[in-house]
């Protein structure tokens, strides 16, 4: 169809190497944004178990550390935010929380000049999961 193929690349791999087109994408979401994400899990798993009557979810949830001052810090924040937006429509907010968290980055603003430049017809993520495509996938 004599599209070009271009990676937008943020893993420590060199494409290059293996003969594919990349551009690197250098930078880091906010920390708030990193912090938003797992209360957004732990607030779907909540709601899946409570919506399907069945415990399961609560097994996808890992256990923090809490060693540190700064990482109990973060777990009751995590804990805070996920009583706070419960439910389907706490679910919501928090998509709109986690887009608004993540335009004010830095990374965001390297992507959406990237996305300017290059102009694709396409852009396709291969994983969502990670907290770092959502600056690249939220400038789409």
């Amino acid at each position: 169809m004599g599209w070009e193929l271009v990676f937008w690349n943020q893993t420590p791999f060199d494409l290059t190497e293996l003969g594919y087109k990349e551009i690197k994408l250098t930078g880091k979401p906010r920390a708030f944004t990193d912090l938003l994400k797992r209360a957004k899990i732990s607030a779907e798993l909540d709601y899946f178990e409570e919506k399907f009557d069945d415990q399961v979810y609560q097994s996808y949830k890992f256990p923090s550390s809490n060693k540190s001052i700064k990482s109990r810090i973060k777990n009751a924040i995590v804990t805070q935010l996920t009583k706070t937006y419960k439910g389907e429509k706490g679910l919501q907010k928090f998509w709109g929380k986690l887009k608004a968290s993540e335009r004010k980055s830095v990374f965001y603003k390297h992507c959406k000049d990237v996305l300017e430049r290059e102009k694709p017809d396409l852009v396709f993520c291969t994983n969502q999961r990670p907290v770092n495509a959502i600056a690249p996938l939220i400038t789409v």
